[in-house]
């Protein structure tokens, strides 16, 4: 997928904008606000401890490295779950889907405490 068509699905589509580097949604009813400043206060109220329970992503494109340096950085960035992308395929919804199922099942693997 192009960068030019994420740019037109994240704001054309999914109403989102680039804030402060940051993807965020354009316009927020009252309701969506006040759901997250209420999980906002609640992660607060458990101290450090909410840590544990999040889980980030990133999609990254390498072309080419090493191999004792990457096992470095899965095990110091402790990494859940990872897949290439074969050759020739797309990113569409059921990929997408597909992926994330994995992920989840990697999860419940690897932190069943999640």
């Amino acid at each position: 997928m192009s960068f030019g068509s994420c740019q037109v699905i994240l704001k054309d589509h999914l109403g989102l904008r680039r804030f402060v580097s940051r993807v965020v949604p354009r316009n927020w009813n009252l309701f969506q606000k006040q759901q997250r400043v209420e999980v906002a206060r609640e992660m607060l109220s458990q101290g450090d401890s909410f840590l544990k329970w999040i889980i980030t992503g990133d999609e990254t494109c390498i072309c080419a490295f090493d191999t004792e340096t990457a096992q470095q950085a899965s095990e110091w960035r402790c990494v859940v779950h990872y897949e290439f992308l074969p050759t020739g395929q797309t990113v569409n919804k059921d990929y997408y889907l597909s992926v994330m199922r994995r992920l989840r099942e990697a999860i419940r693997q690897k932190r069943p405490e999640m």
